[in-house]
Protein backbone atom coordinates (compact mmCIF):
# COMPACT_ATOMS: atom_id res chain seq x y z
CA UNK A 1 0.00 0.00 0.00
CA UNK A 2 1.33 3.43 -0.86
CA UNK A 3 1.94 5.91 1.95
CA UNK A 4 -0.92 8.29 2.66
CA UNK A 5 -0.60 12.02 2.26
CA UNK A 6 0.97 13.60 5.33
CA UNK A 7 -1.75 14.00 7.90
CA UNK A 8 -4.34 12.01 5.94
CA UNK A 9 -5.16 8.36 5.42
CA UNK A 10 -5.89 7.31 1.84
CA UNK A 11 -9.36 6.77 0.48
CA UNK A 12 -11.39 8.98 2.82
CA UNK A 13 -11.74 12.67 3.30
CA UNK A 14 -11.64 13.92 6.86
CA UNK A 15 -15.06 13.42 8.36
CA UNK A 16 -17.41 14.87 10.90
CA UNK A 17 -19.34 13.12 13.61
CA UNK A 18 -21.84 14.55 15.98
CA UNK A 19 -23.55 13.62 19.18
CA UNK A 20 -25.71 15.42 21.70
CA UNK A 21 -25.59 18.62 19.65
CA UNK A 22 -21.80 18.68 19.44
CA UNK A 23 -19.77 18.25 16.28
CA UNK A 24 -16.35 16.62 16.07
CA UNK A 25 -14.29 16.48 12.89
CA UNK A 26 -10.94 15.37 11.59
CA UNK A 27 -8.68 17.35 9.30
CA UNK A 28 -5.05 17.31 8.22
CA UNK A 29 -2.66 19.16 10.49
CA UNK A 30 -1.13 22.36 9.12
CA UNK A 31 2.03 24.32 9.87
CA UNK A 32 -0.19 27.16 11.17
CA UNK A 33 -1.46 24.89 13.99
CA UNK A 34 1.55 25.43 16.28
CA UNK A 35 -0.27 27.59 18.85
CA UNK A 36 -3.18 25.12 18.99
CA UNK A 37 -0.82 22.14 19.37
CA UNK A 38 0.97 23.95 22.18
CA UNK A 39 -2.38 24.45 23.95
CA UNK A 40 -3.36 20.79 23.36
CA UNK A 41 -0.12 19.54 24.93
CA UNK A 42 -0.66 21.70 28.03
CA UNK A 43 0.29 20.83 31.64
CA UNK A 44 -2.89 18.93 32.61
CA UNK A 45 -3.19 17.09 29.29
CA UNK A 46 0.34 15.64 29.51
CA UNK A 47 0.30 14.66 33.17
CA UNK A 48 -0.03 10.95 32.22
CA UNK A 49 2.42 11.16 29.32
CA UNK A 50 6.19 10.68 29.44
CA UNK A 51 6.76 14.24 28.26
CA UNK A 52 6.50 17.77 29.62
CA UNK A 53 4.12 20.40 28.20
CA UNK A 54 5.20 21.95 24.90
CA UNK A 55 6.41 25.48 24.37
CA UNK A 56 5.88 27.21 21.00
CA UNK A 57 9.23 26.12 19.54
CA UNK A 58 8.59 22.49 20.53
CA UNK A 59 5.09 22.62 19.03
CA UNK A 60 6.52 23.91 15.73
CA UNK A 61 9.18 21.17 15.69
CA UNK A 62 6.55 18.52 16.52
CA UNK A 63 4.36 19.73 13.65
CA UNK A 64 7.30 19.74 11.23
CA UNK A 65 8.02 16.08 12.09
CA UNK A 66 4.37 15.16 11.49
CA UNK A 67 4.05 17.08 8.24
CA UNK A 68 7.27 15.86 6.61
CA UNK A 69 7.01 13.58 3.59
CA UNK A 70 8.63 10.23 4.23
CA UNK A 71 9.63 7.82 1.47
CA UNK A 72 8.54 4.19 1.68
CA UNK A 73 5.73 2.63 3.70
CA UNK A 74 3.82 4.95 5.98
CA UNK A 75 4.95 5.10 9.61
CA UNK A 76 2.77 7.86 11.03
CA UNK A 77 -0.61 9.32 10.16
CA UNK A 78 -1.91 12.28 12.15
CA UNK A 79 -5.16 14.21 12.09
CA UNK A 80 -6.31 17.29 13.87
CA UNK A 81 -9.46 16.84 15.93
CA UNK A 82 -11.82 19.76 15.43
CA UNK A 83 -14.95 20.97 17.17
CA UNK A 84 -17.76 23.38 16.46
CA UNK A 85 -18.78 25.16 13.33
CA UNK A 86 -15.44 26.98 13.06
CA UNK A 87 -13.42 23.71 12.96
CA UNK A 88 -11.36 24.84 15.93
CA UNK A 89 -8.40 22.50 16.50
CA UNK A 90 -8.93 20.89 19.91
CA UNK A 91 -6.87 17.72 19.68
CA UNK A 92 -4.61 15.37 17.79
CA UNK A 93 -5.13 11.72 16.94
CA UNK A 94 -2.32 9.60 15.52
CA UNK A 95 -1.67 6.15 14.13
CA UNK A 96 1.93 4.99 14.56
CA UNK A 97 2.75 1.92 12.53
CA UNK A 98 4.56 -0.73 14.57
CA UNK A 99 4.42 -3.64 12.07
CA UNK A 100 2.93 -4.34 8.63
CA UNK A 101 -0.60 -4.87 9.97
CA UNK A 102 -0.35 -3.26 13.41
CA UNK A 103 -0.36 0.31 14.69
CA UNK A 104 -0.65 2.20 17.93
CA UNK A 105 -3.37 4.81 18.25
CA UNK A 106 -3.16 7.86 20.47
CA UNK A 107 -5.52 10.75 21.05
CA UNK A 108 -4.99 13.89 23.11
CA UNK A 109 -7.45 16.74 23.58
CA UNK A 110 -7.14 20.25 24.94
CA UNK A 111 -8.25 20.14 28.58
CA UNK A 112 -11.14 22.60 28.23
CA UNK A 113 -12.84 20.18 25.80
CA UNK A 114 -12.71 17.07 28.01
CA UNK A 115 -15.92 15.24 28.91
CA UNK A 116 -17.86 16.22 25.78
CA UNK A 117 -17.45 13.05 23.70
CA UNK A 118 -14.88 14.46 21.25
CA UNK A 119 -12.30 11.73 21.99
CA UNK A 120 -14.84 8.95 21.51
CA UNK A 121 -16.12 10.43 18.24
CA UNK A 122 -12.57 11.05 16.94
CA UNK A 123 -11.50 7.46 17.60
CA UNK A 124 -14.71 6.13 16.03
CA UNK A 125 -13.95 8.23 12.93
CA UNK A 126 -10.41 6.84 12.66
CA UNK A 127 -11.34 3.14 13.06
CA UNK A 128 -12.65 2.71 9.47
CA UNK A 129 -9.55 4.46 8.14
CA UNK A 130 -7.31 2.14 10.16
CA UNK A 131 -9.04 -1.14 9.39
CA UNK A 132 -10.55 -0.53 5.96
CA UNK A 133 -8.27 2.01 4.25
CA UNK A 134 -4.88 1.20 5.80
CA UNK A 135 -5.59 -2.55 5.99
CA UNK A 136 -4.51 -2.86 9.62
CA UNK A 137 -5.43 -5.95 11.60
CA UNK A 138 -4.71 -4.75 15.12
CA UNK A 139 -4.67 -1.41 16.93
CA UNK A 140 -3.03 -0.95 20.31
CA UNK A 141 -3.78 1.86 22.74
CA UNK A 142 -2.05 2.53 26.04
CA UNK A 143 -2.93 4.74 28.99
CA UNK A 144 -1.95 5.32 32.60
CA UNK A 145 -4.06 3.26 35.05
CA UNK A 146 -5.21 6.42 36.85
CA UNK A 147 -6.55 7.93 33.60
CA UNK A 148 -10.14 6.71 33.98
CA UNK A 149 -11.53 8.90 31.14
CA UNK A 150 -9.11 7.27 28.67
CA UNK A 151 -10.21 3.83 29.88
CA UNK A 152 -13.87 4.76 29.30
CA UNK A 153 -13.21 6.15 25.81
CA UNK A 154 -11.31 3.02 24.78
CA UNK A 155 -13.97 0.67 26.17
CA UNK A 156 -16.74 2.67 24.47
CA UNK A 157 -14.95 2.45 21.11
CA UNK A 158 -14.46 -1.32 21.29
CA UNK A 159 -10.96 -1.72 22.71
CA UNK A 160 -10.45 -4.60 25.15
CA UNK A 161 -7.99 -4.91 28.01
CA UNK A 162 -4.85 -6.81 27.04
CA UNK A 163 -2.45 -6.14 29.91
CA UNK A 164 -2.20 -3.95 32.99
CA UNK A 165 0.75 -3.06 35.19
CA UNK A 166 0.93 -0.44 37.94
CA UNK A 167 2.29 2.02 35.35
CA UNK A 168 0.54 1.15 32.09
CA UNK A 169 -2.70 -0.31 30.71
CA UNK A 170 -2.65 -1.78 27.20
CA UNK A 171 -5.85 -2.27 25.19
CA UNK A 172 -6.36 -3.82 21.75
CA UNK A 173 -8.88 -3.54 18.95
CA UNK A 174 -8.86 -5.96 16.01
CA UNK A 175 -10.16 -5.91 12.48
CA UNK A 176 -12.27 -8.97 13.31
CA UNK A 177 -14.02 -7.09 16.10
CA UNK A 178 -14.43 -4.11 13.77
CA UNK A 179 -16.01 -6.30 11.07
CA UNK A 180 -18.38 -7.87 13.58
CA UNK A 181 -19.59 -4.38 14.55
CA UNK A 182 -19.82 -3.01 11.02
CA UNK A 183 -21.04 -6.24 9.39
CA UNK A 184 -22.75 -8.57 11.89
CA UNK A 185 -23.18 -11.24 9.20
CA UNK A 186 -19.40 -11.66 8.90
CA UNK A 187 -19.39 -13.58 12.20
CA UNK A 188 -21.61 -16.23 10.60
CA UNK A 189 -19.34 -16.84 7.60
CA UNK A 190 -16.88 -19.76 7.67
CA UNK A 191 -13.14 -19.06 7.84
Amino acid sequence: MSPPEPGRAPGRAPGRASGRGRTTGLRPLEAADAAAVQAIYGPRAVRWLPRPPMDRRQAEAWLNRHLRDRPGPWRLVSWGVTAGTQDELIGVIRLIRRARYAAEISCILREDTWGRGHGTRAIRAVLPRAFDDLDLIILKARHHPANAPARRVLATTGFVLRDATPDLVTCLHTRGAWQAVTDPWSALLPG
